[in-house]
């Protein structure tokens, strides 16, 4: 009678494991291995790239957030209309139409109390966040005096200002103040 033999049998053995289950387990390890490094590129490549720009560019984004910070926190009650208007140039469409839902009221009250803000953006109260060739975000420290009848009053604010280059340069599309 003859035996039957096992496929395995065949299989030479390295410590104890058959060969064809180490080289299995190898293959799919590099399997897994590609897998999570095709995943990891895909996700870097979806991901917003800061720094991608020149510093040219981020130069021209740090002067366009300080620009635009100043020109957000300085409404004159003789010039208000002006000042509004210069921070409308300065604006995306997006924040322009928030901006001109809600600025009557503040333009309002600075003419009825005959108020004054004017902003100050100190040395080294700009700093570049996030930057890419089509948005960025800067940091900027700016001290806001109000100024009426009763005398002046400063205070510190620090904003995060968020810009988009659009065809003829970068444009406030958000400002938020930070703690």
């Amino acid at each position: 009678m003859v035996r039957a033999r096992s496929i395995a049998a065949d299989v030479p053995e390295k410590d104890g494991v058959p060969r064809a289950v180490s080289v299995l387990l190898v293959l799919l390890l590099a399997g897994l291995l590609l897998a999570v490094t095709v995943q990891v590129q895909d996700r870097r490549d979806d991901a917003p790239a800061p720094m991608r720009a020149s510093a040219t560019e981020a130069d021209q984004a740090i002067r366009a957030a300080r620009e635009v910070t100043l020109a957000y926190f300085t409404l004159r009650h003789a010039r208000a209309a002006g000042d509004v208007a210069r921070l409308r140039q300065l604006s995306s469409p997006t924040f322009r139409a928030s901006y001109d839902d809600r600025v009557n009221g503040l333009v309002r009250r600075v003419r009825t109390l005959d108020l004054d803000l004017t902003a100050r953006v100190p040395t080294g109260g700009v700093g570049l966040e996030y930057l890419t060739a089509r948005s960025a975000q800067v940091l900027v420290a700016v001290d806001v005096t109000t100024t009426s009848a009763a005398g002046a009053r400063t205070a510190p604010y620090r904003m995060r200002v968020v810009l988009q280059r659009l065809e003829d340069g970068w444009y406030l599309d958000d400002l938020a103040e930070v703690a």
